[in-house]
């Protein structure tokens, strides 16, 4: 009997606790939400009298599930009504799966989905950031499980005029998204972000820009991107003509750019290290030299700009798979527009770094077919100390001469009509102001017809030229022996700072190309020709 009675009160006594346990655990919860409610209500006023006002249509609060649900939600920044610095309208945001235990424990917030639907938020450049004050954190550690942002819209303006500078739209999903508060920031933990339909637009440009998907993910530490455009608005005539100067129409498409070995720190400032990074490139590139060419801004060499970022860099290999980038150029002079292209591109470039030692370098290799055809083999090295002088080397191989047309064209004046290149070979050094090296020629079966317009603007053969060219100044075969002509150039040439850096490789090679072939001599030629005809006497 007194054993029965002991077991009653046995199991009234655990009865009583968990009903306890079971009071208090949801009393608790609701208290303690309640209180975050109250406390975050409280806080709205204090935020209203620095500037910054947040109001809702409605907002529900479930105590039992930790799901809060708001309505119409609008945040905006900065004490100038008329201007704000941000704002944010979110019609509908969903917050679930918020767990009372880790907070309470070690004030550590632990969310199972965040869900945000067309959002739209605008920030205003050049705003100054409000001085930090002194107050105890609300957390220590953020986890959120999901986080679903769906038809987002950024808007970037400008911080006077307040027009639109970039405008973006996109999906995000987050997944895992972590913060560690580290002394008084917040570290990121592991997490991985993808955003659907990325595409943004700059007004102001002439451009449009699209990502059909990107993925980053701090566990694997892997960055991919697929499928980023870029197009032009306008037609190539439109384009030149809002610009009213020489300027690149670009069409590139990228298929894909995957990022291995991924990492990005903040302390005490910004580096991004980078393992490996594989890519694919198609471009399109036209100009036309007829309209004036205007630039401000000197054009700046690749290590004076990696080591001009504002952060520490780091790419162990940067590999080209593929790539196909054309030229087109209308010349200054001329009816008609040339072109070249680079089929078949790879390229490998390693040692990317703007906090390697002064006395490392920069390399690059790259290869491809020079109009399809010849055998383009190339080496670059930049080095980390921008006052040394950078190098390049390279080849063309086995290149069809009649290819060149299609650049020249009729404002070239001249049009091959046979021979190969059989191998180019070029070799030079460059600074910040001039080139300095060699070309050497080695070429078969080499003819040249120089062209001429007549007063009815049709092309012409020009026999006298032709003739110059091809006897004097040209071989047939470079390996012909005349000790008055050589296949070997020099390359010599003083930089334009405004032009680019291929620019400058390109008018490199061909100062030794021009150089070893001695087309100025042709224009000296020439004129002898002239003066010697004015100097004879005429018949009667």
């Amino acid at each position: 009997m007194t054993a029965l009675k002991t077991g009653r009160r046995f199991r009234w006594i655990l009865a009583s606790v968990l009903l306890f346990v079971v009071i208090a655990f949801f009393g608790g919860r609701y208290l303690l939400l309640s209180k975050i409610r109250d406390t975050l209500h409280n806080r709205l006023g204090d935020l209203r009298s620095k500037g910054i006002y947040i109001k809702f249509k409605s907002a529900k609060i479930n105590t039992w599930s930790g799901d809060l649900n708001i309505s119409d939600l609008q945040v905006s920044v900065g004490l100038d009504t008329t201007n704000r610095d941000f704002s944010a309208a979110i019609p509908f945001l969903q917050v679930s799966g918020f767990k009372i235990i880790p907070f309470i424990k070690n004030r550590t917030i632990s969310i199972k989905n965040v869900a945000l639907e067309d959002p739209a938020l605008s920030f205003r450049l050049n705003v100054k950031a409000p001085e930090s004050e002194t107050r105890n954190a609300f957390f220590e550690d953020l986890y959120i499980n999901r986080i679903t942002i769906t038809g987002s819209s950024f808007l970037l303006k400008d911080s006077v005029s307040q027009d639109t500078i970039a405008h973006v739209k996109s999906d995000f999903f987050v997944e895992h998204l972590g913060l560690e508060r580290v002394n008084d920031s917040l570290a990121w933990r592991q997490s991985s972000v993808h955003i659907q339909g990325f595409a943004f637009d700059l007004p102001k440009e002439r451009y449009a820009f699209s990502v059909k998907d990107v993925r980053l993910d701090l566990e694997k530490h892997t960055f991919e991107v697929d499928t980023f455009k870029m197009t032009p608005k306008l037609t190539r005539k439109q384009f030149m003509r809002e610009n009213g100067k020489e300027i690149d129409y670009i069409k590139a498409v990228i298929p894909y750019i995957k990022v291995s070995g991924f990492s990005l720190r903040g302390n005490p400032g910004i580096a991004v290290d980078i393992r490996k990074i594989r890519t694919q490139l198609f471009m399109e590139v036209y100009r036309d030299k007829r309209l004036p060419f205007i630039k401000d801004k000197r054009t700046t060499l690749p290590s004076n700009f990696v080591q001009r970022l504002p952060f520490d860099l780091n790419i162990d290999t940067l590999r080209l798979d593929e790539g196909l980038v054309s030229y087109e150029e209308f010349p200054e002079k001329g009816d008609s527009s040339g072109a070249v292209f680079f089929d078949k591109l790879q390229a490998t470039v390693i040692g990317i770094s703007n906090t390697k030692a002064p006395d490392k370098q920069t390399v690059m290799h790259a290869k491809s077919k020079f109009m399809g055809k010849g055998e383009l083999s190339v080496d670059f090295t930049f080095p980390a100390d921008t006052t040394k002088p950078y190098t390049a080397k390279g080849s063309l191989k086995n290149f069809p001469m009649v290819k060149l047309n299609d650049m020249l064209g009729p404002a070239a004046k001249v049009r091959v009509e046979s021979g190969t290149m059989t191998n180019l070979k070029f070799n030079f050094k460059y600074n910040v102001y001039r080139s300095d090296g060699n070309v050497e020629l080695n070429y078969e079966d080499l003819r040249i017809i120089s062209l001429r317009q007549n007063s009815k603007k049709e092309i012409k053969v020009s026999m006298i030229k032709t003739l110059l060219l091809n006897t004097f100044i040209l071989k047939k075969d470079a390996q012909e022996d005349d000790k008055d002509d050589s296949k070997t150039g020099t390359i010599l040439f003083y930089r334009d700072q405004k032009r680019s850096i291929f620019n400058y490789w390109w008018k490199s090679i061909f100062s030794g190309i021009k150089s070893a072939y001695k087309i100025d001599k042709l224009q000296e030629f020439t004129e002898d020709l002239k003066k010697n005809d004015r100097a004879k006497p005429s018949k009667r």
